[in-house]
């Protein structure tokens, strides 16, 4: 990767490679469809634009091996996971990677902390896993949604499966959806109380989830609804 490079600029590039070994053996293998797993919900939102930024270069590289994959009629799909720990297998990688970094002074470096995402210093952390895991894909759009549903062909409609609305997007689950009204008045009094919000259709879903004094009550939304977790009504 050269000098200056940070650890986030390796898992970019790692999602590129792991494309560009996916497309050489596609043709052998007849598969139908890709799944990349990541610990970091950062890199994942990374690689879906290629606008100016950390890891712009890597980012392009992964959505030109993204294109030739699709263009092979093949599926993919990109799914958060836990961090290292406690996982055995990502363990062992986590201190590959890290020994790596040692060994090759001043090429990387680790970068620990990451107040926007840590798991470690948020409530995620200390959360459920399958309900911290929809937070996280609710978070960065890649969630059970009609928008999401739709756009990857996993459905027709982009149809609200327990309302009926038009558009099912995040905003109108945690919003509108009628059938999580009682949940959503709810939720939306906490956040007024503790993150001083005002009316709810003025404040968009992004900015609720990037904010660290929401995460509880957010948390608690997703653990009394089944939002994120099933497709149908």
């Amino acid at each position: 990767l050269g000098k200056k490079k940070e650890v986030f600029d390796a898992e970019v590039y790692t999602i590129e490679r792991g494309l560009r070994k996916a497309a050489e053996m596609l043709p052998m293998t007849g598969d139908s469809n890709v799944v990349i797993f990541s610990d970091s919900v950062t890199t994942i939102q990374r690689v879906q634009d290629d606008k100016l930024g950390p890891g712009q270069r890597m980012a392009k590289n992964t959505i030109e091996w993204n294109k030739k994959i699709v263009g092979m009629g093949v599926e993919i799909e990109y799914q958060w996971v836990p961090s290292h720990k406690g996982v055995e297998g990502n363990e062992k990688a986590y201190e590959q990677a890290k020994a790596a970094v040692e060994r090759v002074e001043g090429t990387l470096k680790l970068v620990k902390g990451y107040k926007g995402w840590s798991m470690a210093n948020s409530l995620l952390g200390e959360t459920k896993k399958r309900v911290a895991g929809r937070f996280l894909q609710l978070k960065v759009g890649h969630a059970l949604t009609g928008v999401h549903l739709e756009r990857i062909k996993k459905k027709e409609s982009k149809e609200c499966w327990w309302c009926g609305h038009l558009t099912q997007t995040v905003d109108h689950l945690f919003k509108w959806c009628k059938k999580w009204k009682r949940q959503q008045d709810t939720l939306w009094e906490k956040l007024r109380k503790k993150c001083k919000m005002k009316e709810r259709g003025r404040v968009p879903m992004a900015q609720v989830f990037d904010m660290e004094e929401a995460e509880k009550a957010m948390l608690k939304f997703l653990m009394d609804t089944d939002v994120g977790r099933v497709t149908e009504a």
